[in-house]
């Protein structure tokens, strides 16, 4: 089967939620970050083109010992695979500080 090349404008509308997505996963405080460690969630979404998107989110503690939390988030188009997953990281400290990180 021979794979087709995503349009750049559905890849863009992707990052387009993803962003959205980590802005508002992000002002989330670090309480509840820490009690969600290590339950990855899925969450459904719909772009504004219309189309259902997967997004997975998943905290884990930056390193062994650490106070800090990673977390993770990961969009897919539903359906069909023709589009990659992206993803996008941030850190956030005990006092509610958040780093974003390169993508996943």
């Amino acid at each position: 089967m021979i794979r087709r090349q995503p349009f750049v404008w559905q890849v863009e509308l992707q990052r387009e939620v993803l962003e959205q997505e980590v802005a508002q996963l992000s002002e989330l405080p670090y309480s509840l970050w820490r009690e969600i460690i290590d339950v990855p969630m899925r969450r459904e979404l719909v772009g504004r083109d219309g189309r259902s998107h997967i997004l997975r989110i998943e905290a884990t503690w930056l390193h062994r010992g650490a106070a800090e939390i990673r977390v993770d988030v990961t969009i897919r188009r539903a359906g069909l695979h023709l589009l990659p997953a992206l993803g996008e990281s941030f850190v956030i400290t005990p006092d509610s500080r958040v780093t974003r990180r390169p993508s996943a």
